[in-house]
């Protein structure tokens, strides 16, 4: 399938099946497209991601960033062991040269500017809170956060606080396990 509106002339390949071929289908797999064309859309060139897993999404997040044209993805997780596959996939991938790899709490990690920040780390109220007041600072104008798992109580209880959300605009996608996309208006 090619995508045609990226740009003017640019095509774009959006057939990446090749970079998770090897995991079983789940919620994730449906939103990593739109977590790749966000992130080409918006020319991301720092994008950070809380919560590694199977190092999927790590591996998309860096593919948009090598057709940006480079940049620096900081992958965040408390899990060694989610980390080292992680890093696995993302080698057989080529993409370690984009990747930093952070092992640590997401809230107590140093943060960096970004142009996209996936939260999908500990599904807590407090973790999302926390994932929230740690990073979302750090975006800036345009500035995109995508929260995965909306349709979870917990994570749903704190989109509902309209008042952390004062600066950012917010589209909330329910459908499947739900995915929130936030851009920052100034």
């Amino acid at each position: 399938m090619q995508y045609s509106e990226i740009g003017p002339g640019v095509r774009e390949d959006y057939d990446h099946f090749s970079l998770f071929a090897d995991t079983e289908i789940n919620s994730t797999r449906n939103w990593m497209q739109v977590l790749y064309g966000l992130a080409r859309a918006n020319g991301a060139r720092s994008i950070v991601e809380i919560g590694v897993m199977q190092g999927v999404t790590t591996s998309m997040l860096a593919l948009a960033l090598r057709q940006n044209g480079g940049g620096r993805l900081t992958a965040v997780d408390i899990n060694p062991a989610n980390l080292d596959i992680a890093r696995a996939r993302v080698a057989r991938n080529g993409l370690t040269d984009l990747v930093q790899f952070v092992q640590g709490d997401s809230h107590s990690v140093a943060t960096v500017e970004f142009d996209l920040l996936f939260i999908d780390g500990d599904h807590s109220y407090e973790g999302c809170a926390g994932d929230w007041e740690h990073w979302a600072p750090r975006a800036g104008p345009g500035g995109i956060v995508c929260i995965h798992d909306t349709r979870d109580a917990r994570i749903a209880r704190f989109l509902s606080e309209g008042q952390r959300f004062a600066e950012w605009q917010v589209i909330n996608f329910d459908g499947d396990c739900g995915m929130a996309i936030l851009r920052r208006r100034f």
